[in-house]
């Protein structure tokens, strides 16, 4: 009767290929437990991944503009858009010089470019993610103040860059083209 009763519940005794009714508490605490440490383990390293993607994209959006800039340089002599650094918010009085989307629009497939995937303020109430460096505009880059008088390269002059930091570091499109981060500690 005993061996009977055993068999029935698959503890002893127990034959090739019988299942068993069901899991003890202990077994589920200890699955559940595993589970929730390797969530722990895994918590910063998808963030991490989430904020290096974020980057990686802001850079390619900085690319896109990068090509549309060098269209735009190419139609008008060289000579850098008049335009202003930041949009102000619809709350405020419009800047005296209109947007770099405004120059750049025709040159580009999509206005979408603009927006960093990490920005959730600037886009929504200026129309880009990123300030333009306005003491560019109206002439050719190689006659610009910091060419003249910095004697810098068109590879450490900024374009374009990252109005917050979205993602950890601010992104820069420079003069040459390329596209670079700063990190901020």
């Amino acid at each position: 009767m005993q061996e009977e009763t055993l068999q029935k519940t698959g503890r002893k005794g127990e034959k090739w290929g019988a299942f068993r009714a069901a899991f003890t508490l202990v077994e589920l605490l200890v699955v559940i437990s595993i589970i929730a440490l390797l969530l722990g383990l895994l918590t910063p390293v998808l963030r991490k991944a989430r904020f290096a993607a974020r980057r990686v994209t802001c850079g390619a959006n900085l690319h896109s503009i990068g090509a549309g800039f060098r269209m735009y340089l190419d139609d008008n002599d060289n000579i850098m858009p008049q335009a202003c650094g930041m949009p102000n918010p619809p709350s405020e009085p419009p800047n005296s010089r209109p947007s770099i989307t405004v120059f750049l629009k025709p040159y580009l497939l999509e206005l979408k470019v603009f927006k960093c995937p990490g920005d959730k303020k600037y886009y929504e109430e200026r129309g880009t993610s990123y300030a333009y460096n306005r003491r560019l505009g109206g002439k050719p880059v190689s006659s610009s103040y910091f060419v003249q008088r910095n004697k810098e390269k068109e590879q450490n002059i900024e374009v374009l860059y990252d109005y917050g930091s979205n993602h950890g570091a601010y992104n820069y499109l420079y003069a040459d083209g390329h596209i670079g981060d700063k990190g901020r500690q």
